[in-house]
């Protein structure tokens, strides 16, 4: 845990990190700053899958003292995103830099570190996006259903009856179905199909005129 602030953080997932130019305002401001240097110690090629190491040595003054903090960077295409991937080894180099100071000042990992931020998301994103579809749809409340059980029987039908009409489960009602069973019920649709239901039932009756006897 570093000592010293700054508002040049990012937040991903809960924890902050760092922005380089964060660190680097740190380090003007707190140490009296004699010089960097960098070296790059591989070059990308493909033999190495495109892979830059640098390395950077901090030389600050702090007080009498001077001081000297160094840090190994590397970047390759695979944990860069796609608009520094022609920018390999400067990357490679602002890690180096970035670890040294970090170094010096305590910060923990810098922002430029991490690898392709938003391609690690991706995963987790979608993974959020399923668990929210998973997430079972609120049951009807008693008053819905009761209210449905009503309406329908003032109408002379059963819920039942309804239920089977708009394709809705009668045993796994949900809030949303409920609310579209109670709107229905208000229509000429409904009308019409508790006449039908009216008319099957008539039919379907034994007359004097049917008996055998």
């Amino acid at each position: 845990m570093s000592k010293f602030k700054t508002q040049k953080v990012v937040k991903l997932q809960g924890k902050e990190y760092v922005l380089f130019e964060g660190l680097l305002e740190v380090t003007h401001e707190n140490y009296h700053l004699m010089g960097f240097s960098t070296d790059l110690i591989q070059l990308p090629t493909e033999e190495n899958g495109m892979t830059a190491i640098a390395k950077a040595i901090v030389t600050v003054k702090d007080g009498e003292d001077v001081k000297q903090f160094s840090g190994i960077g590397d970047a390759s295409p695979s944990s860069v995103n796609r608009m520094i991937a022609p920018h390999i080894v400067r990357m490679a180099e602002t890690r180096a830099l970035g670890r040294a100071m970090r170094f010096l000042t305590g910060f923990g990992t810098v922002f430029e570190e991490l690898g392709d931020v938003e391609k690690e998301n991706k995963p987790q994103k979608k993974q959020e996006k399923t668990v929210e579809k998973k997430k079972e749809a609120p049951k009807a409340s008693q008053a819905q259903l009761n209210k449905i059980e009503k309406d329908a029987k003032a109408l002379g039908l059963s819920a039942e009856e309804v239920y089977t009409h708009l394709d809705i489960d009668s045993k796994d009602v949900k809030k949303t179905d409920a609310s579209k069973v109670i709107k229905f019920l208000k229509t000429n649709e409904a009308k019409e199909l508790a006449s039908k239901e009216e008319d099957s039932t008539d039919s379907g009756s034994i007359s004097d005129d049917d008996l055998p006897f």
